[in-house]
C-alpha cells in the first residue's frame, strides 16, 4: 500500500514519541487490509504506548486478533475499546477517517459471542 512509507516518514521525521497516534492506528489498519497481522500489531501497541487510551487501537487490535483465531486477545482488546470510546476522536462537523462508532464496537462483540 503506497501509504505505509508516509506513515512510517511522518513517524521517523517526528518521532514515535511526537508522531500523532492516529498515524500508528492508520499504519495499523493498512497493514491489517494487506495480511500483514504481526505489522499491524505492532503499529497499533506503538500508538497504544503512546497514548493507551486511544479506542480505534484497541478496537484494530481486537480485528488483528480474530483474524488469527485468538478469541481471549480479541475479547480483551474489544473490551479495552469499550472502555476508552469515551477518548476517540470527535468532531460534531466531520467524521474522522475509520471513525468508529458503539454500533462497531456492539457488531465485533456479537461476532465474538
Amino acid at each position: 500500500m503506497l501509504a505505509i512509507p508516509y506513515f512510517k516518514r511522518s513517524i521517523s521525521n517526528q518521532g514515535a514519541d511526537w508522531a500523532d497516534v492516529q498515524t500508528f492506528v492508520y499504519q495499523g489498519l493498512c497493514y491489517y487490509q494487506l495480511g500483514e497481522y504481526e505489522e499491524a500489531i505492532s503499529s497499533h501497541e506503538n500508538g497504544l504506548a503512546q497514548y493507551d487510551t486511544t479506542c480505534e487501537a484497541y478496537f484494530g487490535l481486537a480485528q488483528v486478533y480474530l483474524k488469527l483465531g485468538d478469541t481471549i486477545q480479541a475479547k480483551y482488546n474489544l473490551s479495552k475499546a469499550q472502555e476508552t470510546i469515551g477518548y476517540k476522536y470527535n468532531d460534531v462537523y466531520k467524521e474522522y477517517l475509520n471513525e468508529i462508532y458503539q454500533e462497531d464496537l456492539d457488531a465485533l462483540s456479537k461476532i465474538l459471542n
